[in-house]
């Protein structure tokens, strides 16, 4: 005999299964080289968006693919919504660099702030490490196709993202915002992502009719839904590996009549959307035990004990979702976890410097700006990337690591990089680097070359506070350019770093 409902599932998933590959070919495409880079200014913190509207509209037309690269740590602006347009199906990349994009007020007390970024139909886009927030209404309306990668979308009082195109969002977080997450008519697919401290309704992730949805190891907690719900869904919703938990003042899941609703491998902690705890691995009616949101917060890890460690499905990973949130591997035991934070023992490094031409620490010549790549053992992309001031000990402090062998590469903006290999341990570890960083890289390129020896010369004899000094050729940090800083170059002179 036939059974009906099991066919009918079987071709609903197998359609779903389809769309899910289809969108990952259709977003997943890079361009083998950017045809144009536009490099947007920053002075001081503040980004020029008078340049960035000017960009945006030179890409929108020059029949190219593109990069936008933002300056680091900037923010940009905005009392006007900004247009990416379709270009001839060029894909438009947007580097974020770390840097924000903000709605102010227009000046006119009759209008609204507008949203901040609109993607026109047959635009293609990809942001990545972008802040987005402070927009009245939507801060993201996607007609086109667009990915964001390790976005953050917050304190924005409209939607976050209306999507009525293909969008892809991983790696990223969406938090104290006053409305919906994510308002889908379209098809969308979301990995590694975190919902929380949003307050929206009917859904902080709504999902229409008609509408397509695919959450991966995705988290959906601690938001505030009055009158509504973490995710509402009246098209077809697919969620594997994730987490729907603790949002207060409404349910955690609303599944309309005539949609299709399917969990796999999913907390969904008050039984709603039709989730039955021990079918398809799924969990109901326990609490996941996360750590408690924070306005600063990214992601929800779990806390010891938390019944979604290695309660995912690896099978259920989509290609190109290997890391979690904090881009870490996804697998981190023998079986993944739910939710877009993969549970490890907490594990942390102190690394003590060791610069040139110090005398022993405490004192301030040993505080240096110090970027650190967290690397798999023997090379690779890295986990993390740290950017942090050293204390007057020389010393600077990693978090979010994971027991295993890692490559540390360090470098101040003043030294040679170096590879620090490292073993961690649950718990606590302090390291030492070994032989000194190699000073005189007055131009933080990496190699110490005639450019800085130009650099010391044109300060050579200058001290702090005075007439010429520049603390890039101060190579001991005694707020002085003198002999001392020549002789620290000299000793490095034609050197370059570990890339």
């Amino acid at each position: 005999m036939c059974d009906l409902p099991s066919l009918v599932l079987r071709r609903t998933v197998s359609r779903v299964a389809a769309l899910a590959l289809l969108l990952s070919l259709i977003l997943g495409r890079l361009p083998t080289a950017f045809a144009s880079t536009f490099t947007i200014p920053c002075t001081a913190g503040v980004g020029d968006t008078a340049a960035l509207v000017a960009a945006l509209a030179a890409a929108g037309s020059n029949g190219e693919p593109d990069t936008l690269s933002l300056g680091e740590a900037c923010a940009y602006e905005s009392a006007v919504l900004l247009n990416v347009q379709a270009d001839a199906g060029y894909l438009l990349t947007i580097l974020g660099n770390g840097s924000a994009l903000l709605s102010i007020d227009d000046g006119d007390p009759t209008s609204s702030r507008p949203g901040l970024l609109a993607v026109d139909p047959s635009a293609k886009v990809e942001i990545r490490d972008l802040t987005v927030r402070d927009s009245f209404l939507t801060a993201v309306t996607n007609r086109g196709e667009l990915t964001m990668r390790n976005v953050v979308l917050e304190y924005n009082f409209g939607n976050a993202v209306d999507n009525y195109g293909l969008l892809n969002m991983q790696r990223s977080s969406v938090r104290n915002g006053g409305s919906t997450g994510l308002f889908n008519v379209g098809i969308a697919s979301l990995a590694n992502t975190t919902f929380h401290s949003n307050s929206g309704s009917p859904g902080i992730v709504t999902n229409m009719e008609n509408a397509i949805l695919f959450l991966y190891n995705v988290t959906i907690s601690q938001n505030t839904v009055p009158f509504g719900v973490g995710l509402a869904n009246t098209g077809t919703a697919l969620v594997d590996n994730s987490i729907i938990a603790n949002n207060v003042q409404g349910n955690e899941c609303l599944n309309l009549p005539g949609s299709t609703f399917m969990a796999r491998n999913t907390l969904v902690e008050d039984h709603s959307c039709g989730a039955l705890d021990g079918s398809n691995g799924n969990k109901t009616g326990i609490d996941p035990n996360l750590e408690a949101a924070t306005p600063t917060a990214l992601f929800l890890r779990p806390l010891e004990g938390s019944p979604v460690i290695d309660a995912g499905s690896n099978s259920l990973i989509p290609v190109g979702a290997d890391r979690d949130q904090a881009n870490r591997p996804r697998i981190l035991n023998t079986v993944v976890d739910m939710g877009a934070y993969e549970y490890a023992p907490p594990t942390s490094l102190t690394v003590q410097l060791n610069l040139q031409g110090r005398a022993n620490p405490p004192g301030n010549t040993w505080i240096a700006n110090t970027r650190v790549e967290v690397r798999p053992s023997g090379g690779g992309a890295p986990y993390q990337t740290i950017a942090q001031t050293s204390n007057t000990f020389g010393r600077i402090f990693l978090s979010d690591l994971f027991p295993g062998a890692y490559d540390l590469w360090i470098k101040t903006d003043r030294t040679l990089a170096k590879i620090v290999p490292v073993l961690l341990t649950p718990g606590d570890s302090l390291t030492g680097i070994g032989d000194p960083l190699r000073e005189g890289d007055a131009d933080d390129s990496n190699s110490v070359t005639i450019t800085d020896f130009s650099i010391l010369a044109a300060a050579f004899g200058a001290v702090s506070g005075g007439a010429g000094y520049d603390a890039r050729a101060d190579f001991n940090g005694d707020a002085a350019v003198n002999i001392s800083d020549f002789s620290l170059l000299a000793s490095n002179f034609g050197e370059s770093g570990v890339p």
